[in-house]
């Protein structure tokens, strides 16, 4: 059971990987039909990650999107893009209406523990993470999801360049209230990143 999830609302979350395949990730589907009955183009997923890509850079106040279909399917790190919809049927059609995503990706990265420089290769990260309705409960039914199916506790994991609202998510949802700055702009919370 997903925590905050309203059953009244119809969504359902994606993963897709560099080559635009997605696999289903969750689903409150009552409509009886199965998942490869709904099938999502390359070309709808692209304008997707744009669109979601270029609304989480104008929320950061950034000059270019972290994240975009082109640098997304030239990246050779096998990164996933979790994706959330809403789901509405007018005239027996289903209507799709993308609310956000977590860009989730392994990085080799120097991190300081204090005392030395550390390297951590294909440290598990939080790329880019944009929910475009807020306070509604979406992110959080989004990154519990993600981390369900990766497996991990969000303090394991390293944060490219968090905005102040992604710290006040963490600090809010996991009682992540340490912030560990470093030189490559990464965030950790735990010094367990290391022996993880």
């Amino acid at each position: 059971m997903i925590s905050g999830y309203d059953h009244g609302q119809n969504i359902f979350v994606i993963s897709i990987d560099r080559n635009l395949n997605c696999e289903w990730v969750f689903d409150n589907n009552s409509t009886g039909k199965r998942h490869d009955e709904f099938h999502f183009s390359k070309t709808f997923l692209s304008e997707i990650i744009d669109r979601l890509g270029e609304e989480s850079s104008k929320a950061q106040k950034l000059q270019i999107p972290i994240t975009t279909t082109s640098k997304f399917t030239a990246n050779t790190n096998d990164d996933l893009i979790y994706l959330m919809f809403t789901r509405s049927n007018v005239s027996k059609q289903s209507r799709f209406k993308e609310i956000g995503f977590i860009r989730f990706g392994k990085r080799d990265l120097y991190f300081d523990d204090g005392t030395s420089l550390k390297h951590l290769v294909n440290c598990p990260s939080i790329l880019d993470f944009y929910i475009r309705f807020k306070r509604n409960g979406f992110g959080k039914i989004l990154f519990d999801l993600m981390l369900k199916r990766l497996a991990i506790h969000p303090k394991l994991l390293a944060y490219d360049r968090p905005s102040f609202s992604m710290l006040s998510f963490l600090r809010h949802h996991y009682s992540l209230d340490q912030p560990i700055w470093q030189h490559n702009h990464f965030v950790i919370f735990s010094n367990d990143i290391f022996s993880f």
